[in-house]
Order: C-alpha cells, then structure tokens, then sequence
C-alpha cells in the first residue's frame, strides 16, 4: 500500500482523544473516499512530535528564539527510523511516489519543506495553512532555487484575523509558479 505520513499525530484519528489542534478523523474520511472510489487504499500513519515542534518542524535556515530550526534531522528521522519501522511491519509500497506526507500549521510548513528537500523521500505533500506568515525562510527559496520534483498542495483557509494564513500562502505559491513549478 502507499503511505501517508501526517504530522502532528494525536490530532490524525477519530479514535483518539483530541490532540491541541482538534481531530483530523482521517481515518473516517480515508474510509469513505475509498468506499466511495476516490482515494486509493493506503495506510496512514500519525507520526507525533516531540517537545520541541515548533524546532521539529522549523526548516534550517529559519530561526525561533534565535535557534535554527531541525526539520532536516526531523526529515531524517522519518526516512530512517519511522518509515524502516513501518516497512517491517505492513505490506508497503516503496518510493517517492507512493509516499506522501501532510500537515497543518508548523506540520504544513515541515511538508512544504519535505516537499523542497525530501523529494527523494516524498513525492506528495500537502501543506495545510502552513506558517508561511511567522516563517517565510522556505517561500524565499522557492523563488531563488532550482524546481524540485514531486507534488505540493498549498491549502488555506479564510477564517479568523489571520485569515488563517491564506495571503502569506498565495505568496508560496506565486513564488513557486514564478519560478517555473
């Protein structure tokens, strides 16, 4: 099966007690989209953090109380540790393109960089109001650097004074767009 790795792992299934951001239910939803011939079966695993996420999830070249952020060890953890782990133990498929990885907040920021630096690792990234706003290191590069490979989707919403990040996201995506993605 392919794999989907989303981040911030207490908020990903129903069965679980709401983490700090609410429930994803991703399983419920995974369940009927496939019932329902629109997603492919595959396994989806919540990979949580540690106590540091908002440093976790942070790409290098930005900084948070004057440290740099660790979502290069992060990236690493996951293709060296967690992903070994589920291979042994579930019938997975292999390779970029049947790895994808998603979140929301900091978790989207760490897939919009996976999805920059982990091509190798993920072909599919989803970045749901990713933090752009506070952490806008990653959107510089997508202006600057050469194109990767693999998907991103940049996804906000509208609501709140924020409005949940959604301009600082248009910008991600102007960047990548002006830079040949």
């Amino acid at each position: 099966y392919p794999i989907l790795y989303m981040h911030d792992g207490r908020n990903v299934f129903a069965s679980l007690p709401d983490g700090a951001f609410g429930q994803w239910n991703a399983d419920t939803m995974a369940d009927l989209l496939i019932q329902q011939g629109r997603l492919r079966a595959r396994i989806i695993v919540g990979v949580d953090h540690g106590v540091d996420r908002i440093g976790e999830y942070l790409p290098p070249e930005s900084r948070y109380l004057g440290q740099p952020g660790r979502a290069d060890e992060t990236l690493a953890s996951y293709r060296d540790e967690v992903t070994p782990f589920i291979d042994a133990r579930y019938r997975t498929l292999d390779g970029p393109m049947n790895t994808a990885t998603c979140g929301s907040s900091m978790g989207g920021l760490f897939s919009a960089y996976i999805a920059w630096e982990g091509t190798d690792f993920s072909g599919q990234n989803a970045a749901v109001s990713p933090s752009f706003a506070l952490f806008g290191e990653l959107v510089d590069r997508f202006a600057s650097e050469p194109p990767r490979g693999g998907r991103l989707w940049l996804d906000s919403g509208t609501g709140g004074t924020s409005a949940d990040g959604m301009w600082a996201t248009y910008g991600a995506r102007d960047a990548l767009l002006s830079n040949g993605h």
